[in-house]
């Protein structure tokens, strides 16, 4: 009995979602995005798509996750060490964020089926709202690591 119900369960979950009424827990993003959570600062998110979506930076693909808590964004960028130097640079720039550059021995091992893998990822999380990082793949034949040229900002978190 109890095989027979789960059997119609788990039809009745694929005639919903047949149906078009399952809610992905992943979306795809066609273009750089990231979905900043309820009363986030409009102006400082502004200014961060507005790196984002520079056409100076080649944008692979990208992933916007619905797992709570974080509700995390991955976008895919392709490009050399200048072009990322420019991005961390102008992010950087920004009032109220902080970058964060991590660095992946081959982001291909960490991509899953998600996204694509390119030079580096834009990583966001609402945990850390006002942290962007840049998670550097260190098996791009693009990315030379000893010509990144990095502004190394004062930490401006308040004092404990």
């Amino acid at each position: 009995m109890a095989r027979g119900k789960l059997i119609g369960s788990f039809v009745a979950a694929l005639i919903l979602c047949g149906g078009g009424l399952c809610l992905a827990l992943s979306v795809g993003l066609p273009t750089p995005e990231i979905r900043f959570p309820a009363g986030y600062d409009k102006t400082r998110a502004e200014k961060i798509h507005a790196v984002l979506k520079d056409k100076q930076f080649k944008y692979i693909d990208g992933l916007y996750s619905h797992w709570p808590p974080a509700w995390s964004t991955t976008l895919v960028y392709d490009g050399d060490a200048k072009s990322l130097s420019v991005m961390a640079d102008h992010l950087a720039r920004i009032d109220g964020v902080k970058v964060r550059l991590t660095f992946a021995k081959d982001l291909a091992k960490e991509a899953g089926t998600g996204h694509g893998v390119g030079s580096w990822w834009v990583m966001y999380s609402h945990e850390t709202p006002n942290d962007i990082t840049l998670r550097v793949n260190l098996a791009a034949a693009n990315i030379d690591v000893s010509q990144l040229k990095l502004t190394v900002a004062p930490d401006s978190s308040p004092a404990k």
